[in-house]
């Protein structure tokens, strides 16, 4: 949302909608950011809930003791962000749900943070733009090749004008790794963006 700065917010109320295998990483990243507090987990399966609370348990001394668990019926998610009301929330379910989640999300008072892809159709995307200008809540597509620390170095040089660029790649490999190929084009691979996006959120943005 351009033009717009969120108010700064001293520490982040975290909730996750979605711990399975892509969930669960995310969770434990975020759960070791510094000013973050995970206060609810959702999935359909309790015994997955039940992991990740435990990994937030046992890090961040202390801070993520309180954790509600929802599971079971597919719509507990929505009771989730009723009733703990988070400042953000995460989102890594079936693509299906991305859109409606993330919506719901901001309506509710939650900034929302979705994995690929974002939205199914271009309907879905403007509902996505109209809903975060209406409820002045971000949302943001957690597209990992944008703001990691390669990325950024990467669009430094380019900005500064310390080099030339010829050609550039993007591969999601979700692994930190630049290097130059056999024609000189850099090749860039994401590292991770959650790191960033709470830092910006404790800062406000």
């Amino acid at each position: 949302m351009g033009d717009y700065k969120a108010p700064k917010l001293d520490k982040v109320r975290v909730a996750m909608i979605g711990v399975g295998a892509r969930g669960s990483g995310h969770v434990k990243q975020l759960e070791a950011i510094e000013g973050t507090e995970i206060v609810a987990i959702s999935d359909l399966y309790e015994d997955l809930v039940d992991r990740s609370v435990k990994n937030c348990e046992s890090v961040g001394d202390g801070r993520h003791q309180n954790i509600k668990r929802f599971f079971g019926e597919e719509n507990q998610w929505k009771e989730m962000l009723k009733t703990v009301k988070p400042d953000a929330v995460f989102i890594a379910t079936n693509w299906k749900n991305h859109a409606p989640m993330a919506i719901e999300a901001m309506k509710q008072g939650a900034h929302a943070f979705v994995e690929v892809p974002l939205a199914l159709t271009l309907e879905e995307m403007w509902d996505i733009v109209d809903t975060s200008e209406r409820t002045q809540k971000h949302c943001m597509m957690m597209e990992n090749v944008n703001y990691g620390r390669d990325e950024l170095l990467y669009r430094g040089i380019s900005t500064v004008g310390s080099g030339k660029f010829l050609a550039k790649r993007h591969h999601a490999r979700h692994r930190g790794l630049v290097r130059f190929n056999k024609r000189s084009c850099l090749l860039v691979s994401g590292s991770g963006s959650r790191s960033v996006i709470l830092a910006e959120l404790t800062r406000g943005f």
